[in-house]
């Protein structure tokens, strides 16, 4: 299994999405994102999506030149449009504009639409949280690409539909991130647990006969995810493909829609509006510690707040490199030396 520092890594993505008609400075925030993911341990969310985008380049999804516009504004609303280009851009012009409101306004809401794949949504909510704002972003898929069934079902009919909320805190803490799937796995984490020949922990996935399996081959044959925790995941999943499907695609927000996008919302609360926010970020510290200090139960040696587990991994990835299954590796040599870039 090859290992890679993040800086190797950013200049080859680099390379690849340039070598396919990205511009530089776009390529640039593309290809951070993508390993940046990798260093704090989304390896789905990581360069595995390389190929990935640049197949949707190929057929015409994706144009990698293409810059969002922002189409309509209120006082505390806009809507962006992406213009079918890099999620990533899409969703950093939505942040912009969403914390330029929110202080004006108390609560703010950004609408991206016409967008690809917006890679890991806790990155915004983390970008709008150091800016002293709570935030909570909401994507889904819709068109193509849908993957879990509902509660009690075993066609693909929604999107792994993410979400992630994000507070401010006292430095030297970075933002409270909590960032997860509302389908009880994501289909790139089958596709690197694949990669690797492992198996997935049961209660994840179901095959093409509807049969609960733990083989990720499995999904990619035809099955399909579940939803998190039954019913409870399934209301979840519903509810954020509702709103961001139909509320932000004013043009076909039609379940009928064929055509692969990631629509997504981003809110903003300011604290400024409520509270002091030292008070806030100290108050928050209180309970933090609080929930520190509490008792572990049998079998855990200690009590993790959420984003400790990926600030470890980012140390240590940071530090020693990031391994890229060779499955991986080799899609990205093979689509690198299609577009002539030398690795």
């Amino acid at each position: 299994m090859p290992k890679f520092q993040s800086k190797e890594l950013i200049k080859i993505t680099r390379r690849i999405f340039i070598a396919a008609g990205t511009p530089e400075d776009i390529a640039d925030i593309v290809a951070g994102a993508l390993v940046k993911a990798n260093l704090i341990g989304y390896d789905s969310h990581g360069i595995w999506r390389i190929t990935r985008y640049i197949m949707r380049i190929r057929n015409g999804g994706l144009d990698p030149a293409a810059r969002p516009e922002v189409e309509r504004q209120t006082n505390s609303v806009a809507v962006v449009n992406g213009n079918w280009g890099f999620g990533q851009l899409g969703a950093r012009l939505a942040v912009e504009y969403v914390s330029s409101l929110a202080p004006k306004c108390g609560v703010a809401c950004v609408a991206l639409h016409r967008t690809n794949h917006i890679g890991r949504v806790g990155e915004y909510a983390e970008m709008l949280a150091s800016e002293g704002l709570i935030s909570m972003v909401l994507t889904s898929v819709a068109g193509q690409d849908r993957q879990v069934a509902p509660y009690g079902g075993r066609e693909r009919v929604f999107g792994t539909n993410p979400m992630a909320w994000a507070l401010p805190v006292r430095a030297p803490r970075p933002p409270l991130v909590v960032d997860f799937a509302t389908s009880a796995t994501a289909e790139g984490k089958l596709a690197v647990a694949m990669s690797r020949g492992e198996q997935v922990e049961p209660g994840l996935v179901l095959d093409r006969h509807g049969n609960p399996s733990t083989d990720p081959n499995s999904f990619f044959d035809g099955g399909t995810l579940l939803p998190f925790g039954g019913h409870k995941g399934y209301g979840l999943t519903l509810m954020i493909q509702l709103m961001t499907n139909v509320l932000t695609d004013y043009e076909n927000g039609s379940y009928r829609d064929s055509r692969f996008k990631n629509p997504s919302l981003f809110t903003a609360w300011s604290v400024e509006a409520f509270m002091a926010l030292e008070q806030f970020v100290g108050l928050v510290e209180d309970w933090l510690q609080y929930i520190k200090r509490s008792k572990t139960a049998k079998g855990f040696d200690e009590i993790l707040l959420p984003g400790e587990p990926e600030a470890r991994t980012f140390a240590k990835r940071s530090k020693e490199g990031i391994d890229i299954p060779e499955p991986t590796w080799r899609e990205i040599t093979a689509i690198a030396g299609e577009l002539g870039v030398s690795i």
